[in-house]
């Protein structure tokens, strides 16, 4: 086996016939010993230098036959592709990325690309499942790696982050539009690598996340990879999400914020809260009743869960992709939809945990709004109609951490959908590649979230819109005197 920075470094055209040929290499675990194929591709593109990295835990290999071929290849005696594959040089069937695609036969069971998906879309459509699983792990110890570098480079921690977002969802989506096809114990079966690899991939992620969005940079970055405004706009809401929930969590558990939110509840929040919680005496009616059993701290695992469903909660527009990426007009019926299928494919067709479907349902929920949709006005419509003694909006509380006590009508909000909802809304309002309207600047998304989201009707939660608030400001992405007159401002 020859060493890959050592072949490259006879003839930088040899990395490039492997990128563009789908070669892939033997990717040697310096410490085990243990030995995996991986696409040079996959691991270029996570990261340029990856085989000349001297702090990399793997070493990455040639077998001779195929690096005798590649360097018989750039010869000048000979013409470039002229000669076939060695026997033990291995080629990927990733499509070729670097130039224009030519036609190839499908492989059976995929589906063709969507228009408005570029080719980091097709190639990791055409990757098998395990090809899948590695590009994730890889991505797991990339951030590993950087989390113990203390000397890492904001740059190269900022495309790690956008990796595991983009290559995340993408790898998700391919997957679950193939568990479609299957009978859902089958589809399971088949999906329980990918959700393994995710989950290891997003709990890792926590380690460079919560440091890593103080500035606008890295959101920015992720339109440079175009892979679609669904992608992009999953990969930010995912990197925000996890950043706010990590925010909230350290200000819960290190700071006064729930003493300052009660200090103000009678005068800024209850007059908020009453309509939605109207069955209750004003007495009654306190933070404990709005957030059951009062604001707390979330566990990492909870954590874990919940930035999956942030990673993705847009998973249903798979069926509607052209629409949903394209400049038709707006269809409810095909919005609606998406929530519904994300939430079905999740929960019947893979074994993410209930947790995770139940944000992708509840999402677009708005506190029961004309506007909103989601899955809870169905269950309710069930529970309603076998309990005929229950009223609407007579809830013992508002919102809970704990999904099995909206199965149980003691609150008909989730409280990591409403995080969701507030993230999605600010997105989408702020993205720059929305096709339908002009991208608002940070301070005018936070002024319609307040306007027509809470004081026009209660859509959005007020308690949360504030400290969502809060973390922009202290995450450096909203300048303090761009806070709109209607936040909080402690």
């Amino acid at each position: 086996m020859i060493p890959l920075d050592e072949l490259a470094a006879k003839d930088p055209r040899i990395l490039r016939i492997m990128i563009n040929e789908g070669y892939t290499v033997t990717a040697e675990h310096a410490v085990s010993g243990k030995q995996r194929s991986m696409p040079v591709r996959s691991l270029h593109r996570n990261n340029p230098n990856f085989y000349k990295n001297p702090r990399s835990p793997y070493r990455f290999l040639v077998a001779e036959p195929c690096a005798r071929e590649l360097l018989e290849r750039v010869q000048p005696k000979g013409k470039p592709g002229a000669s076939s594959a060695a026997e033990g040089c291995v080629c990927s069937d990733e499509p070729d990325t670097t130039s224009a695609p030519a036609a190839t036969e499908k492989r059976p069971g995929t589906l063709a690309a969507a228009p408005n998906f570029d080719e980091t879309w097709q190639r990791i459509q055409a990757m098998t499942l395990p090809e899948r699983v590695d590009l994730l792990d890889t991505h797991t110890t990339t951030i590993q790696h950087l989390a113990r570098n203390p000397d890492r480079q904001q740059q190269e921690t900022h495309q790690a982050l956008i990796n595991v977002g983009a290559d995340g969802a993408l790898s998700n989506r391919s997957t679950i539009l193939e568990a479609l096809k299957m009978s859902n114990e089958e589809a399971r079966r088949y999906t329980d690598q990918m959700v393994e690899a995710t989950n290891r991939m997003i709990d890792t992620t926590a380690l460079l996340v919560d440091g890593n969005l103080c500035h606008q940079d890295l959101l920015d970055q992720v339109a440079d990879k175009s892979n679609g405004t669904v992608i992009q706009h999953m990969t930010r809401v995912f990197l925000l999400g996890y950043a706010f929930m990590l925010y909230y969590n350290r200000e819960i558990l290190t700071s006064d914020l729930v003493g300052k939110i009660r200090i103000r509840f009678t005068s800024r929040y209850k007059p908020f809260y009453t309509p939605l919680l109207s069955h209750l005496h004003e007495d009654h009616l306190t933070l404990e009743r709005v957030f059951q059993g009062g604001m707390r701290a979330l566990q990492e695992s909870e954590i874990n869960q919940y930035a999956i469903g942030f990673l993705v909660h847009d998973i249903g527009k798979v069926e509607d992709i052209e629409y949903h990426e394209g400049e038709d007009g707006y269809d409810r019926a095909k919005v609606v939809r998406h929530v519904e299928v994300g939430y079905t494919a999740l929960r019947n067709k893979t074994g993410y945990s209930d947790t995770v479907s139940m944000i992708t349902g509840y999402h677009h929920e708005y506190y029961g709004s004309n506007d909103g949709y989601g899955i809870f006005r169905r269950l309710l419509q069930q529970l309603y109609q076998q309990h005929p003694q229950v009223k609407p909006r007579k809830f013992p509380f508002l919102i809970t951490y704990d999904k099995e006590e909206i199965r149980k009508l003691q609150a008909p909000a989730y409280f990591p959908a409403k995080m969701l909802e507030i993230v999605d809304i600010y997105d989408s309002l702020t993205d720059p590649n929305r096709r339908y309207r002009a991208p608002m600047e940070p301070k005018d998304a936070l002024e319609t979230l307040y306007t027509a989201f809470v004081a026009d009707q209660p859509k959005v939660d007020l308690i949360l819109l504030d400290v969502f608030t809060l973390f922009l400001r202290d995450k450096g992405l909203l300048p303090a005197d761009d806070i709109p007159a209607e936040a909080v401002n402690w």
